[in-house]
């Protein structure tokens, strides 16, 4: 016990509200966790002295983080598949920042970022790619210290929290909740699908340094949503759009390649409605 008690301590202590788990688990014992969820030393004796092997679970949205989960496929049966610590350099096009991470018993990585004060992030799975979940408002994550059957969770890299960088943040802010229907005429079909594809152009080439590559995906997915446009068309237009930024430095050819395909098969997985009137 002394041990989980010195993690849910070491945990309260940097600010984040805990709350206990069933012991040695990762299901909450507590009803109401996020609002529940604590850093007051009384209210943790209390429940670690009714359940002294529960392990401290942190309450992300509560404590103002994103944790970004990054698992070992290897260890969930999914062998020859990309650890999240791969397929997130392959995402942004750089390594992972250094930031507080916990080590996972199955060999998967908690990143600890603080939340961005610009939009409210809430949990997502597999949003920035295979084998990355993120953990935020509505969500929680073992501390490190804790015990399941599977291994203990440690701490990684002991180093400050890092803000959440701006290009995972573009990446992880929902779209809006409900598409409109788009209505439009036969006559003026090609015109909004052309303008459409023009604004995300220029989206592309007004986009940040650290969030270029984040924005050249999001347009491809923006555009894969318009039936009317073929591939080859935003293929083409995002290609020359995205040009001076590939001269920076901001992405490597592949990486380019890479982001407009996967927006565009995201895109079409997902088609707005529109209809098309006489």
């Amino acid at each position: 016990m002394d041990g989980l008690w010195r993690a849910v301590c070491a945990t309260a202590g940097r600010g984040w509200p805990v709350f206990p788990t069933v012991a040695g688990a990762k299901r909450p014992a507590v009803a109401d966790w996020e609002r529940w969820a604590s850093t007051d030393p009384d209210r943790l004796r209390v429940w670690w002295a009714r359940s002294e092997w529960s392990n401290p679970a942190v309450a992300t949205g509560r404590a103002g983080l994103v944790v970004l989960d990054l698992d070992d496929p290897a260890r969930h049966g999914r062998p020859g598949e990309e650890h999240g610590v791969r397929v997130l350099e392959r995402v942004t096009g750089r390594r992972a920042p250094a930031t507080f991470t916990v080590r996972t018993p199955n060999n998967g990585l908690h990143l600890y970022f603080t939340a961005p004060d610009s939009v409210v992030l809430h949990n997502s799975a597999s949003r920035l790619g295979p084998s990355i979940d993120t953990r935020a408002h509505g969500g929680y994550v073992l501390a490190a210290g804790s015990v399941t059957p599977d291994g203990r969770y440690e701490t990684e890299v002991d180093t400050e929290v890092r803000s959440l960088p701006p290009l995972l943040v573009e990446a992880l802010t929902p779209p809006p909740p409900v598409d409109a229907v788009v209505v439009v005429t036969d006559a003026s079909a090609g015109a909004y699908l052309r303008a459409a594809l023009a604004g995300e152009v220029r989206r592309i080439r007004d986009a940040e340094p650290g969030t270029r590559r984040a924005s050249l995906l999001r347009a491809a997915g923006r555009m894969g949503r318009l039936p009317g446009l073929t591939d080859a068309a935003i293929v083409t237009a995002l290609r020359e759009a995205s040009e001076p930024h590939m001269a920076d430095g901001a992405y490597s050819l592949v990486e380019r390649e890479r982001a407009i395909a996967d927006g565009i098969a995201w895109g079409r997985r997902r088609p707005r409605r529109i209809t098309v009137t006489r």
